[in-house]
């Protein structure tokens, strides 16, 4: 039992593949008996040294008790938040582009629609014209 419970836990893993190390409540949960203690600790070390880093480089780095380098950690989240940064930069780029074609869309429009309105006023005007003087009276015959 003592083994399954390790497999699962060692499965675990957040969405990007940073694994989940295990909450030790019981210890009977992990080892059964004093046997597999050896074997539960090399494993539980050898998931704490995934994320740590040597002892030579400690004066840089330290980790935050959980096996995850805090420098891999800042690193991770500069290089998120410049991909954030630059995904917000192309969206409100690609808005205000959207918005000059709106605005230019909107203005031939107004420029068809007003084209339109004269032609046919325009065409009324010669209609009237054709039709007042033909009945004025005003004809050669």
């Amino acid at each position: 039992m003592a083994e399954e419970t390790s497999k699962k836990v060692a499965a675990a893993t957040n969405p990007r593949g940073i694994p989940v190390a295990p909450f030790v409540d019981k210890v009977e949960d992990y080892v059964t008996s004093r046997a597999e203690v050896e074997a539960t600790l090399k494993k539980f070390q050898e998931m704490i040294s995934h994320g740590t880093v040597s002892e030579n480089e400690k004066g840089k780095h330290t980790t935050n008790g959980r096996g995850i380098s805090v420098a891999w950690a800042e690193e991770l989240l500069t290089t998120r938040l410049a991909t954030a940064k630059l995904n917000l930069s192309n969206c409100e780029e690609d808005l205000d582009f959207l918005r000059e074609q709106i605005t230019t869309m909107e203005v031939a429009t107004a420029r068809v629609y007003n084209w339109d309105v004269t032609m046919k006023r325009k065409e009324k005007g010669d209609h009237e014209a054709l039709e007042s003087g033909g009945k004025d009276g005003s004809s050669n015959g």
